[in-house]
């Protein structure tokens, strides 16, 4: 019986070449899906952290024409300057908390909303002189906000978390809204009817109210560690 001998290898065809580095392709992909996640919240952070560098650098500007006030007797007007830092310091902390916790992949809708909130925080610390303008830039502020809440919501980014903490932020983001025109008030008794004890009044409400978000922000991160086993 004669010896085989082994068959020639045949070559790949084109056709067959595409479909190997197609696969080959897809499965680089596959491999970085928590690399992907982990770019993601990192190049999200570090665009929210440069927005608010510059919502920070447009307070800076403010503190002159502020002295001037404050030595003109609108000492009041400092607490519109405490408030807006507080805001700044829980906007950030809003939005890279939810990147850790949420399902919030980069999109154009979620950008363009942080984006336009962002803008509108700078407008605010511009205006901590101007306590009108300063409520109606808040309002706007807390607006983009819901907004972007709605825009979760649709998108399945509440999806890890179980019914009770869902209703909780639907309650939370009711209590915004009626901060939102808590402001929206302000701003138009303020411009129809400016004086410095209106001023203090309205300065007394937004210093409170950022102290209760910072608290509500707080006491959320604690359950959510809890819920999702984080340290």
């Amino acid at each position: 019986m004669p010896r085989t001998i082994g068959t020639p290898k045949i070559k790949d065809s084109p056709a067959r070449l595409v479909s190997k580095k197609k696969d080959s392709d897809l499965r680089l992909w596959a491999t970085h899906r928590e690399e992907s996640v982990y770019f993601q919240r990192e190049a999200q952070v570090n665009f929210w952290t440069v927005l608010g560098g510059l919502a920070m650098a447009a307070l800076l500007t403010q503190l002159s024409p502020l002295l001037a006030e404050i030595q003109a007797g609108r000492w009041h007007l400092t607490m519109f300057l405490v408030t807006s830092i507080l805001i700044l310091a829980n906007s950030w902390v809003q939005t890279t908390w939810g990147s850790l916790v949420l399902k919030w992949p980069i999109s154009i809708v979620s950008t363009v909303i942080v984006l336009f909130s962002m803008l509108v925080e700078s407008i605010q610390c511009l205006l901590v002189t101007n306590p009108s303008g300063w409520l109606a830039a808040t309002a706007a502020l807390i607006l983009c906000a819901l907004l972007l809440q709605v825009h979760f919501e649709r998108s399945g980014a509440w999806k890890i978390f179980p019914p009770e903490f869902t209703k909780r932020f639907k309650a939370s983001n009711r209590l915004y809204a009626f901060f939102a025109l808590l402001c929206l008030g302000g701003a138009l008794q303020l411009y129809i009817y400016p004086s410095r004890i209106a001023e203090m009044v309205w300065g007394c409400v937004a210093l409170f109210s950022s102290i209760l978000a910072l608290y509500m922000q707080h006491q959320g991160m604690q359950l959510e560690k809890k819920e999702l086993g984080i340290p």
